[in-house]
């Protein structure tokens, strides 16, 4: 272990195979970081990216402790252009940069990923995930108006990206209390979930979505037991997307 390219293979493996216990991925962070120059461009993007999905793992588990280490993996990584493969970025890195950017309300950075990383991207996919993260970030800082516009600028031809960008239309539809257009867009985002035949676990974390947003509308803000026996049944639930905006709304 006193060889750092075998100490941080160590504690990777233990990082991923026993996620419990968070000293080795303390070591495996602080030694890749340290020693990032014993390796390949190629090898420190696998590396990279096998301490992000601890990360990744930790946070969908509830655990926000590690929400901080994700981003620095890939505030560091994206300055030393670690995330790069032939000149190009991969979409999925992207998006999941950017939506750790903005959980951690770094709206500066995150805009400059957007747009200085957007012509690295495949060509088909340039427009619509520029748009779409844009939107994104205008939603956050609470610029509603600006966000639906930018979500109208692109097709979205993938259908998970499709339908993140029409959950993110209802979620500034019920925050602006457009009651009648979220109506009509909860209809037509379950007609997509049919159309494109979106089945397992994905239909069931939107319909469920959808589920909740009806009872939102229906809820009588003055009962306070029908809405935390609300509270409780969002908590329980799974899957569901969008659970912490949920609770946020009530």
């Amino acid at each position: 272990l006193h060889l750092p390219a075998v100490s941080i293979y160590y504690h990777c493996y233990l990082s991923l195979t026993q996620p419990a216990n968070d000293q080795h991925f303390r070591a495996f962070k602080n030694e890749l970081l340290q020693h990032d120059y014993l390796f390949p461009p190629g090898e420190l993007q696998d590396l990279y990216i096998l301490a992000i999905n601890f990360c990744t793992r930790r946070y969908n588990e509830g655990d926000l402790r590690f929400l901080q280490d994700q981003f620095d993996l890939y505030k560091i990584g994206f300055d030393k252009k670690y995330f790069l493969s032939g000149g190009m970025l991969s979409r999925f890195t992207y998006l999941n940069a950017a939506t750790i950017g903005m959980k951690v309300r770094a709206y500066e950075w995150v805009e400059n990923l957007i747009t200085n990383y957007r012509p690295l991207l495949d060509p088909p996919f340039q427009e619509s995930l520029y748009s779409f993260n844009m939107a994104r970030l205008e939603y956050q800082k609470g610029n509603h108006g600006e966000a639906l516009l930018l979500l109208q600028r692109a097709e979205y031809k993938e259908t998970m990206l499709a339908l993140a960008a029409k959950t993110l239309q209802m979620k500034i539809y019920y925050e602006s209390e457009e009651y009648d257009l979220l109506e009509s867009h909860l209809q037509a985002i379950k007609a997509f979930i049919r159309r494109k035949k979106i089945m397992g676990y994905h239909r069931d974390n939107y319909l469920n979505l959808l589920q909740f947003v009806h009872k939102l509308m229906d809820l009588n803000p003055m009962d306070k037991k029908e809405r935390q026996m609300l509270r409780e049944t969002i908590e329980l639930a799974k899957p569901l997307a969008e659970k912490e905006w949920l609770l946020l709304q009530l």
